[in-house]
């Protein structure tokens, strides 16, 4: 939940973009965040608190999150704002599908085609992106991978 959410039972479409990065972390990472650890929320969402975005190994899916994950809901990025920011990436399709689809499974990383998917959905190429999930899950069922549950319901 979004820390206005945790802190003061407050929500607006500023706390569904901070539930948006928690499942974007979440595809990325194949865990949920844990921003709070064993503490209460008002102790951790400080003045200067920054997540610990480590986890997430793609560059551009990090950039994202440290846009999503601000405290001041204001400074959130709207949902258009996100659609904007991959307008203007000008990703080529080609460009991404001709990528190496790499999987680091010891760190629990979600594959690159997953990635790249995430990408593409925002882009407003969803069929690409699911033709994309869809060669990604033929890929797992010859090869039983960790988190395969989670994948499963995308």
């Amino acid at each position: 939940m979004a820390p206005e959410t945790l802190i003061y039972n407050s929500t607006s479409p500023a706390s569904d973009i901070w539930a948006l990065g928690v499942i974007i972390y979440e595809l990325t990472t194949l865990k949920r965040p844990n921003f709070l650890g064993d503490k209460e929320p008002r102790h951790v969402f400080t003045s200067g608190w920054r997540p610990d975005l480590s986890a997430v190994k793609d560059e551009f899916t990090r950039m994202i999150l440290e846009k999503i994950f601000v405290l001041d809901p204001i400074e959130r990025p709207t949902a258009g704002d996100i659609a904007i920011l991959f307008q203007t990436l000008n990703i080529s399709t080609n460009e991404l599908s001709a990528q190496d689809p790499v999987s680091d499974e010891s760190q629990g990383h979600i594959s690159f085609r997953i990635a790249v998917a995430l990408r593409l959905a925002f882009l407003g190429r969803l069929s690409y992106a699911q033709s994309l999930m869809e060669t990604s899950r033929q890929s797992r069922d010859t090869s039983p991978r960790r988190g395969r549950r989670v994948l499963e319901t995308i």
